[in-house]
């Protein structure tokens, strides 16, 4: 079986031998693509000067790992030239191609900074900490699912917008388009049964029974880019009144964060370890958020980061490191990371019965 390369070579030469003779003078076109937490190897079709139309973006990865069921690459060859003819759009003279944006299907979405240098140099964004805050608009969404694409600096050239604007209406919107959701991880089986914690009510009722020394989740309705929370100082603010304690919060992924209140947490260090290690074995790369943990100030209303993703266990003095590994053999230690793995058999169970996002 060819490798990657030899692969994306082939498709690349041999596309227009497939395709009808309309794509003659169309120019193969091979680039990288960016997208959260990932790079892309795309091709498409530049058509000649003169001639006004849009081809679809073919992602050669996606079209590798098909090959590599099948090893079959004439039939692959045959499903793209489909995919071009059928998707290939002619735009009418005068008109420039976009998307209609609709301010009130504006959400955003939360992720690594460091990881996704290259893709933020092309989208509207805003750091908080070692994150940023990016900008999707909601094309559908049902009880099949949710469709969305990313607003993008060339996008943002024909809205009457600035990012502050995207930021103000995002936090408005994801409330109401895609409420946050809580639940204790200690009773993940009674939150499914009774529903969403996603509103000042609920919340009420959620810390009525609370005991302060579990951790709780808090993502999205969709369970889709729910870290995107973390951008809603308000809603922390209320969470830590709730709590009446500060509290830590752990970044399981762009989905989810884990809230900690302080008093709860003995070794905030072995969170780090935890979380680190979970991003390594358990993470999908494609979900990761930080291997930073978060601190938010009940009093002074602030969030901020407590340990530095830089801040490996080895990198800790001496007998911190060995605080860390003792602490890592209590019965505490073994009860949350029992819970974390708990949360993840939780996930798995729910994959395929809630809704999935499907992002451009």
């Amino acid at each position: 079986m060819m490798n990657y390369d030899t692969f994306a070579t082939a498709v690349v030469t041999r596309i227009k031998d497939i395709l009808p003779q309309s794509f003659a003078m169309h120019e193969v076109e091979r680039r990288t693509v960016y997208k959260p937490n990932k790079e892309l190897d795309a091709m498409t079709l530049k058509p000649p000067a003169g001639v006004d139309a849009i081809c679809p973006v073919i992602y050669l990865n996606d079209a590798y790992e098909v090959f590599m069921h099948t090893n079959d690459l004439d039939r692959i060859l045959n499903d793209m030239a489909n995919l071009i003819k059928d998707n290939t759009m002619a735009i009418p003279e005068g008109n420039t191609p976009g998307l209609p944006i609709e301010e009130d299907r504006i959400i955003m979405q939360v992720i690594n900074t460091k990881r996704n240098a290259k893709y933020l140099e092309t989208v509207p964004h805003r750091e908080i900490m070692d994150l940023s805050v990016i900008y999707r608009v909601i094309m559908n969404m049902n009880d099949e699912g949710m469709d969305s694409f990313v607003i993008t600096d060339s996008l943002l050239k024909d809205m009457d917008m600035t990012e502050r604007d995207l930021y103000e209406t995002a936090v408005v919107n994801m409330r109401t388009i895609d409420p946050f959701y809580m639940f204790d991880l200690m009773n993940i089986d009674q939150a499914i049964s009774d529903g969403r914690f996603n509103s000042e009510k609920d919340i009420e009722e959620l810390f009525e029974g609370y005991s302060g020394f579990t951790p709780l989740c808090l993502t999205n309705t969709s369970k889709v880019n729910g870290a995107s929370y973390l951008a809603d100082n308000e809603l922390l603010d209320m969470i830590s009144s709730y709590l009446d304690d500060n509290f830590y919060l752990f970044p399981v992924s762009i989905h989810e964060v884990f809230i900690f209140p302080e008093h709860s947490v003995e070794n905030p260090e072995f969170l780090k370890c935890l979380l680190q290690d979970g991003n390594v074995s358990i993470i999908n790369p494609e979900d990761y958020l930080s291997d930073s943990i978060y601190y938010f100030d009940k009093n002074q209303k602030e969030l901020s980061i407590k340990i530095s993703s830089e801040i490996t266990l080895m990198r800790m003095p001496q007998a911190v490191q060995e605080e860390v590994l003792y602490y890592g053999t209590t019965q505490a230690a073994n009860s949350t990371r029992e819970t974390y793995e708990k949360y993840f058999e939780y996930k798995n169970n729910m994959n395929g019965r809630d809704k999935q996002g499907r992002q451009r």
